[in-house]
């Protein structure tokens, strides 16, 4: 299974939903704060997660996600504020 998530802010759910998806499994964790997309990708590494794959993009733009359509089977946006 592939997941998104779009907004990782701390990337609890991300490493959570790793953890779920396995080895065959894909989760793309993107958020428009470079400093966020650091900080889930060292997360992930710590956990010997390797199915992560951390993306910088602006999810209010068209193709800011830099997802292809069909790229994921599910997806989760929580707590993501727009101001």
């Amino acid at each position: 299974m592939r997941v998104a998530d779009f907004g990782v802010g701390g990337g609890a759910y991300v490493i959570a939903t790793a953890k779920k998806v396995g080895d065959t499994g894909k989760v793309y964790a993107i958020d428009v704060q470079k400093e966020l997309v650091s900080k889930v990708k060292k997360m992930a590494q710590d956990e010997g997660l390797e199915n992560v794959e951390t993306l910088w993009g602006d999810i209010e733009e068209v193709g800011g996600a830099k997802l292809s359509d069909g790229a994921v089977d599910s997806y989760f946006i929580q707590c993501v504020v727009s101001g």
